[in-house]
């Protein structure tokens, strides 16, 4: 059957290694898990492949109580050769139908067995053609079948095989191939650039007429999930950032595999690639500029907190070593007497400090708005001299003069400064 659809499964290297295979997008219970090798293995020529992925899923993405998204899939896969391309079917099972299916039992005997006897590195070519032949006799309303051809570059041809011939639904068509190409994509597909839920980002699409416009089409995916990843970042929620770089990367090797399997003219590869090394530059100056942000908050935070740190260090021990003047200075406080001995402007600090709850949870707060101002501004400027430059170039904006900036800048803040001071010290010693 002539294929309809193509997609691509995201490779790097331009080469799908399939020794790694794991159960698909949604799988809720395992049934089998085969990648087996049949034959000799040390002479390509003479060993095939085998893959036998099954799993029970739920696809549902709509609270409509109407439709039910669960399914039993399985994936049939078989190679030739070792490094030749793979096919095979995917057939999707609604799960509410399977107690009405016939024979039902003797098709999952089939699939345990082959993961039963695969585990013991025996060859399991008879019990995957008598499965493969169980699907394929099937015939029901329900019983959907997806046809593919996997080549090792990750491109991927599918044809969505009719179980009845009246079927033409041109959106359930498509429906399905598409869930079966993402069940086969995370089957194989590792996801180092990009978060799992995002299995959209290369998706399937009608062949065209002509084959070098399916290049296009599928850097198409590519453009749409860096728009996406784009809205999603923030300085705050940075990891899109990471994503849209790995996603880049994606498209420079579509590209490349593109060029070499003739799905895009010359002249059209050399200018997706400009396009794509021009946002690969932007994104690693973003990146460049978040990083310094992170580092200088991370520095400031840790800066904030020594310097607190420091303060509480020289604290603690003055209030170990004055202890008994501190009682004895609240003592004399409260009892309205006279000390025999004036208490030294420290002692009277510290024994404020600790004379009520009032007091130390002002002293508290003042830590902790210490601690806030001196983050923010080396967060947003790096240090507080730049911050003090920046004040005094608005001020001379407004003034017009620099000398008058400059002078106002300073009194402002060393006035500012002395009243602050001068505030709490007043409010401690009260």
């Amino acid at each position: 059957m002539e294929h309809q659809f193509i997609g691509w499964i995201p490779c790097l290297s331009g080469k799908l290694f399939l020794s790694h295979t794991q159960c698909g997008l949604g799988t809720s219970e395992k049934l089998a898990q085969v990648n087996h090798l049949d034959g000799d293995v040390s002479v390509p020529h003479l060993a095939k492949r085998y893959l036998v992925i099954s799993s029970k899923v739920d696809w549902k993405d709509t609270h409509n109580e109407l439709l039910d998204g669960r399914f039993v899939v399985v994936m049939l896969g078989c190679a030739a050769r070792i490094d030749s391309c793979v096919r095979g079917t995917i057939y999707l099972i609604p799960a509410e139908k399977i107690s009405d299916i016939h024979n039902w039992a003797g098709i999952y005997d089939l699939i345990y067995n082959i993961d039963r006897v695969a585990k013991t590195r025996r060859p399991i070519s008879h019990l995957y053609d008598a499965l493969n032949e169980k699907l394929s006799a099937f015939d029901d309303d329900e019983f959907y079948r997806v046809n593919y051809i996997l080549n090792r570059s990750g491109i991927t041809y599918l044809s969505y095989e009719a179980t009845k011939p009246h079927e033409n639904n041109q959106l359930h068509i498509v429906t399905v191939t598409r869930q079966s190409f993402y069940y086969l994509k995370y089957s194989l597909h590792v996801h180092k650039h990009h978060h799992r839920d995002d299995d959209s980002i290369t998706s399937i699409h009608p062949i065209p007429d002509d084959e070098r416009e399916i290049g296009g089409l599928l850097i198409e995916d590519i453009k749409r999930a860096l728009v996406n990843l784009n809205r999603r970042f923030s300085f705050s929620d940075h990891h899109a950032l990471y994503d849209a770089q790995g996603v880049t990367s994606y498209a420079l090797s579509l590209l490349i595999t593109c060029r070499n399997q003739n799905l895009m003219s010359k002249s059209g590869c050399e200018k997706e690639k400009s396009y794509f090394e021009n946002i690969r530059n932007s994104l690693t100056a973003t990146a460049g500029s978040v990083e310094r942000k992170l580092s200088s908050k991370i520095a400031a935070s840790n800066g904030a907190r020594s310097a607190i740190l420091l303060l509480i260090s020289i604290i603690a021990p003055l209030t170990i070593i004055h202890k008994d003047k501190i009682f004895n200075a609240q003592v004399v406080a409260g009892s309205g007497g006279v000390s025999q001995e004036p208490p030294s402007f420290l002692v009277t600090i510290l024994s404020n400090i600790f004379s009520s709850d009032t007091k130390f949870l002002f002293f508290a707060a003042t830590l902790f708005a210490v601690y806030w101002i001196y983050q923010i501004t080396h967060s947003k400027f790096g240090s507080f001299i730049i911050a003090i430059r920046r004040y005094r170039y608005g001020l001379q904006r407004v003034l017009g003069s620099r000398a008058k900036a400059k002078i106002f800048a300073y009194s402002s803040l060393v006035f500012g400064s002395l009243l602050i001071i001068m505030g709490w010290i007043t409010a401690m010693v009260s």
